[in-house]
């Protein structure tokens, strides 16, 4: 008898955008207590939608992650590849998938305090506006860290 040999599905390749809203008046950055992925602290981001460029995603997932409507993208800062088992309930991946992902992030300024409520049902976001040093502190993935770090870095040029 022929045991058939079960293959390990691919991961799954997610393509996302996002960024770092910086306000300029204050000397602040924004990030997010994502309380829907046990409260990790993290930059806004989102997959990139068909035919749409890195750039709008990431304007547009910003936009709608922050609730924050008046934003500039200002400049690229960098990307991040990693692997990850999603373990997020009531989230558009199943539990359990094994995913490729890979995110481009962006440098944004706030223009104006202006906010409307633009978030997905299974988001669960909190605002952080923070110091540079404490938002540096807090991020929870050490990649993103590298790249709030460069996004501070090309802040302080401008």
């Amino acid at each position: 008898m022929k045991t058939l040999k079960q293959e390990t599905p691919k991961p799954l390749t997610v393509i996302s955008a996002g960024g770092f809203l910086f306000d300029f008046e204050k000397n602040k950055v924004l990030l997010l207590r994502a309380n829907h992925q046990h409260g990790n602290i993290v930059a806004p981001k989102g997959k990139i939608e068909p035919g749409e460029t890195k750039e709008q995603a990431a304007f547009h997932e910003v936009m709608e992650e922050t609730n924050y409507d008046e934003i500039e993208l200002v400049a690229p800062v960098g990307e991040n590849y990693f692997h990850y088992r999603n373990k997020v309930e009531n989230y558009p991946i199943p539990v359990g998938t094994e995913v490729d992902k890979i995110v481009y992030y962006f440098l944004f300024r706030l223009k104006g305090q202006h906010q409307v409520n633009k978030r997905e049902a299974h988001e669960d976001f909190e605002n952080l506006w923070l110091d540079f040093d404490e938002a540096i502190n807090l991020i929870t993935h050490k990649n993103d860290k590298k790249l709030l770090e460069k996004a501070i870095e090309i802040y302080k040029t401008l």
